[in-house]
């Protein structure tokens, strides 16, 4: 059973911020930690040891597979291989998130990272598979259509169908103008193009409808799209 000291530890930190020294985490007090607090513990040491982090995890995922905490740990190390530059590995635990915890509340980043990663590894017509699963969950309509819609776009682009692309990089901008992140990445890129393709005029109207939206100002690329808008 896990022990009272850990159990405390965890609420202080996780409700109060109170620090915790990582060192303490020993064997001992891992293999009598709770399934979510192995994925707690996890949390805390992978920056400094993403290795013992992962061996936690993986035992988690096999020890427990329908919990809640497994749901979570999966998607911990989908984002761990990720950062390792292991994209195979991530994109198979976003994709066991989905296949054996989709209505958990991992899913919807799960499925946008699965795409990315299928992206890292130039699998792209799986990669716009798994970006319009995104769209076609209409619980997820939000900023995910958004990133999943700019990021097909991104897709079609590398696959050299530029119709496409434009045309995914204008459907986010026009219908998610609530997501500046967005819909300013998506501007650039479709302005991108229309230059490329010696259609200046076009671009140069794209930029100005970014900038007349009332949320312009709150995307991170205002200043660079107002710069384009003002070259000559």
């Amino acid at each position: 059973q896990e022990t009272l000291a850990l159990r405390l530890l965890r609420v202080l930190n996780q409700r109060d911020g109170e620090a915790v020294e990582t060192g303490q985490f020993t064997a001992d007090w891992v293999e009598s930690a709770s399934p979510a607090s192995k994925v707690w513990i996890a949390r805390l040491i992978a920056e400094e040891d993403a290795e013992r982090a992962i061996t936690i995890l993986t035992e988690l995922v096999s020890g427990v597979p329908d919990s809640v905490a497994a749901a979570e740990g999966l998607f911990l190390l989908g984002a761990l291989e990720s950062q390792r530059h292991n994209h195979e590995a991530a994109q198979a635990y976003h994709n066991r998130v989905l296949e054996e915890h989709f209505t958990s509340v991992y899913a919807r980043r799960s499925a946008i990272l699965r795409g990315d990663a299928l992206r890292q590894t130039e699998r792209l017509q799986e990669a716009v598979e798994a970006y319009a699963m995104v769209l076609n969950q209409r619980e997820w309509r939000g900023e995910a259509w958004a990133e999943a819609s700019f990021k097909m776009g991104e897709c079609f682009a590398q696959l050299e169908d530029l119709a496409k692309a434009q045309g995914f990089y204008e459907r986010t901008y026009l219908a998610f103008s609530a997501y500046p992140e967005w819909s300013g990445k998506a501007v650039l890129a479709s302005a991108d193009l229309l230059e490329a393709m010696g259609d200046s005029d076009s671009a140069q109207r794209t930029y100005q409808y970014f900038l007349d939206l009332p949320t312009s100002k709150a995307s991170p690329y205002y200043d660079a799209i107002r710069r384009k808008r003002l070259t000559p």
